[in-house]
């Protein structure tokens, strides 16, 4: 499979800033044949689609619910999964409960 970086300038709508950041993490958007591929560094989560406004919606959807997943364990996450969790308690993350959370 060929996978070529791209660099995308989209409306400040889509993505959280000009940076390329969502949720206020630092992205990656890739193309890899006839999908979209959108992901992170930080806690190696991603998001795919047919177009990059819906690889950005996936990752978007992926993220909430892995926080939320997390934020359900709270107290018997590993050392790894506890740092995700606090990472994620730091960033914007928009919709309902997820907003409410913050680290103690």
């Amino acid at each position: 499979m060929i996978v070529k970086r791209i660099m995308h300038k989209a409306p400040r709508a889509a993505l959280t800033d000009a940076r390329r950041e969502i949720f206020g993490i630092p992205v990656i958007i890739e193309k890899a044949e006839d999908q979209f591929v959108i992901m992170d560094d930080e806690i190696a989560m991603y998001g795919v689609g047919d177009t990059i406004e819906i690889a950005m919606e996936d990752y978007r959807n992926v993220v909430k619910e892995y926080f939320q997943m997390l934020n359900s364990k709270q107290g018997k996450l590993g050392p790894h999964l506890e740092k995700h969790w606090r990472y994620l308690c730091t960033k914007r993350l928009v919709s309902g409960e997820v907003d409410e959370y913050k680290v103690p």
